[in-house]
């Protein structure tokens, strides 16, 4: 019994020295050398994962905060790799295109069928700005608000 117990240990032990003389991936050294400091991270080693806010990457480890204490992975022994990304102006300005071009249209479809019941008439090009005007700030609002709520981009593999 001892010395099954002294073998599990032991397999334990060389399982965990031959996971850390793993050579680091690239993708992966390269990918915690761009992560920016104080961002929300997310990594998986060895089946558990963590979450915490990234502080620094060498080039055999990198190092994360986890509450009140830093820990240190080894890169050799990580899964995967997360990064928090929060794109507030690429949603707004992609919101704001968007429904910029719906305000047109709905512009231009409001103004035929009001040209036609009512004698007051606006030039299309008039209809054309309001509609963008109102499109893009709504579509701003929107996209900002969504972009607000982030999302995880998987930085490895």
């Amino acid at each position: 019994m001892r010395a099954t117990v002294a073998a599990i240990v032991l397999l334990g032990a060389l399982t965990h020295i031959a996971a850390a003389q793993r050579p680091v991936p690239p993708r992966l050294s390269a990918a915690a050398s761009t992560l920016r400091k104080d961002v929300r991270v997310r990594l998986s080693s060895g089946g558990q994962r963590t979450l915490g806010t990234f502080e620094s990457a060498t080039g055999e480890h990198i190092v994360i905060a986890t509450g009140n204490e830093s820990r240190p992975f080894e890169l050799a022994t990580l899964d995967t790799l997360w990064e928090r990304r929060q794109p507030i102006v690429r949603d707004a300005l992609t919101g704001g295109l968007i429904l910029g071009i719906v305000g047109v249209a709905l512009g231009y479809a409001v103004q035929r069928e009001a040209c036609a019941v009512t004698s007051v008439c606006v030039t299309r090009n008039e209809v054309a700005l309001r509609g963008f005007a109102i499109g893009v700030s709504a579509g701003v609002v929107v996209g900002a608000f969504t972009g607000a709520m982030g999302h995880w981009k998987r930085r490895f593999p």
